[in-house]
C-alpha cells in the first residue's frame, strides 16, 4: 500500500507539471507578442474533509497584463461503503454509489467529474441477527482524475499582495437499487491531489526608446509621476492613467509634447483624504500616426508600510544580483528565486533597516534561462515579483 501511494503521488506530480500547451494557445497577446506564464502549485495531502480551500498568490499587475488564468488538478479519491439491514426480515441489497469532485473558483471557474459504481447484490440477515451488515471498499473511485478550467484575466486574480481561493469539494451519495428502505448507510471517502494555477500574461508594451525613467513616488499623501523623453516629437500625446484593481484604468489627465528633442514631464496626483489600499499608474503615449504604447505599471499603497517595487541589476545576472527598492525597507526580507514552473530554486533571508538596495548572492550555479525573483517583507506582507534572466 505504501508503494502504491508513492506511485499515485508521483503520477499526480508528473501530470500536473506537464505544461498544458493547448491552454497557452487560447491566451493571446496583442500584436502577436509571445505570452509568458507564472505557475504556482499546491499539494492536498490525503484528507476526509468534504470541503478544502486551495489557496494561491495573486498576480501582481506590475508584472504585465494578465491575459488568462488556468486552474488544473490531478485528483485521486478512495471510498468505502457500509450498509446495515434494519428490516425485520432478511433482504437482498444492491446500491449505486455516486462520487463527485468539484473545483469552484472566481471568474466563473467551475470544473467537476462524477463516477458511478454499483455494489451488490448482498444478502443481509434480519436486523441484529447473523450477518446483518456488509462493507465494500476501500475502492479507488478516481485515479489521477483531471479537473481543468480556463478563465479570462479577471480582477479577482490581481493584486501585488493577497491570495485567491478555490473550493475543492469531495462528496458521495448512495441510491438504493434493491432492498428495503430500512437500512443504514455509512460512507467514508478521502482525496489527495496536486493543484496547479497558471497565470498567462503579456508584457506591457514598452514605449519607444526615446521615453525612459518612468517613476511613481509617494510623499505623504501626494503622488508624483515623472518620465523623460529623448528625441521627442511635437505630435506625441500622453495620457496619465490610474486604476484601483490593476486592470480597469481611468484617464487622470492628458499632456501634449512639450518640445522637440529632450523633455522632462511631471504630474502630481493628490488622492482623496480617505484613500485606502493600492493604486496603479501607467502612461499611454500616442504618436502622430495614432499608434499607442504603454509603460510598465507602477503601484503605490496607502495602507501598507511602503511598496517594494524592485528593480534588478545586472539583468541578465550570473551569481549576484542587486535589488533596488522604490521605498526603503526595514524588517525581515525573504528572497526567493523561482523557475518558470513555480518551483523555488533558492531561498534567502535578510534583516535590514531602511535599506534602499540589497545584494543577493546565489548559493549555487543555476541553469541559464528565465526566472522570477520574489522579494517579500515578512513584517508588512508587501512583496514584489520581478523577471530575472540568468546567463
Amino acid at each position: 500500500m505504501k508503494q502504491l501511494y508513492k506511485f499515485i503521488c508521483a503520477a499526480i506530480l508528473i501530470a500536473v507539471f506537464i505544461p498544458p500547451q493547448h491552454i497557452k494557445a487560447q491566451c493571446n497577446c496583442p500584436n502577436g507578442d509571445p505570452i509568458d506564464s507564472i505557475v504556482h502549485t499546491q499539494t492536498l495531502a490525503p484528507t476526509a474533509d468534504f470541503l478544502n480551500k486551495i489557496i494561491f498568490p495573486k498576480f501582481d499587475p506590475a508584472t504585465g497584463t494578465l491575459s488568462c488564468v488556468n486552474i488544473s488538478a490531478s485528483v485521486t479519491t478512495v471510498a468505502s461503503l457500509g450498509i446495515r439491514n434494519l428490516d425485520s426480515s432478511a433482504r437482498i441489497y444492491r446500491f449505486r454509489y455516486t462520487q463527485d469532485i468539484i473545483l469552484d473558483g472566481p471568474a466563473g471557474i467551475f470544473s467537476s467529474a462524477s463516477v458511478n459504481k454499483t455494489y451488490g447484490p448482498a444478502t443481509l440477515d434480519k436486523y441484529n441477527t447473523g450477518v446483518d451488515s456488509v462493507f465494500w471498499g476501500p475502492d479507488t473511485t478516481f485515479k489521477n482524475q483531471t479537473l481543468n478550467e480556463t478563465a479570462g484575466g479577471s480582477a479577482a486574480f490581481l493584486g501585488a499582495t493577497g491570495t485567491v481561493s478555490f473550493d475543492f469539494l469531495n462528496t458521495g451519495s448512495t441510491t438504493l437499487l434493491q432492498g428495503s428502505n430500512n437500512y443504514r448507510a455509512s460512507i467514508t471517502t478521502f482525496a489527495l491531489g496536486t493543484f496547479r494555477l497558471a497565470y498567462y500574461w503579456c508584457p506591457n508594451t514598452i514605449l519607444s526608446s526615446g521615453m525612459k525613467n518612468f517613476s511613481v513616488v509617494r510623499n505623504n499623501r501626494e503622488v508624483s509621476l515623472k518620465w523623460t523623453t529623448e528625441n521627442e516629437k511635437i505630435s506625441n500625446k500622453y495620457k496619465i492613467e490610474y486604476s484601483r484593481n490593476g486592470k480597469d484604468f481611468t484617464v487622470l489627465d492628458t499632456r501634449n509634447a512639450m518640445m522637440v528633442g529632450n523633455a522632462r514631464y511631471e504630474y502630481q496626483f493628490l488622492p482623496p483624504a480617505d484613500e485606502k489600499g493600492r493604486i496603479y499608474f501607467r502612461i499611454r503615449q500616442t504618436n502622430g500616426q495614432g499608434k499607442e504604447y504603454l509603460t510598465a505599471i507602477k503601484t503605490i499603497s496607502f495602507t501598507e508600510n511602503g511598496t517594494i517595487s524592485t528593480t534588478l541589476y545586472p539583468n541578465p545576472a550570473k551569481k549576484t544580483v542587486m535589488v533596488q527598492f522604490d521605498s526603503p525597507q526595514s524588517g525581515s526580507l525573504e528572497v526567493d528565486l523561482i523557475n518558470t514552473l513555480g518551483q523555488v530554486m533558492e531561498k534567502n533571508k535578510f534583516t535590514v533597516t531602511k535599506a534602499s538596495n540589497l545584494q543577493v548572492n546565489f548559493g549555487r550555479t543555476h541553469n541559464k534561462g528565465a526566472y522570477w525573483l520574489r522579494v517579500q517583507n515578512l513584517q508588512t506582507g508587501e512583496q514584489s515579483v520581478t523577471r530575472l534572466s540568468i546567463e
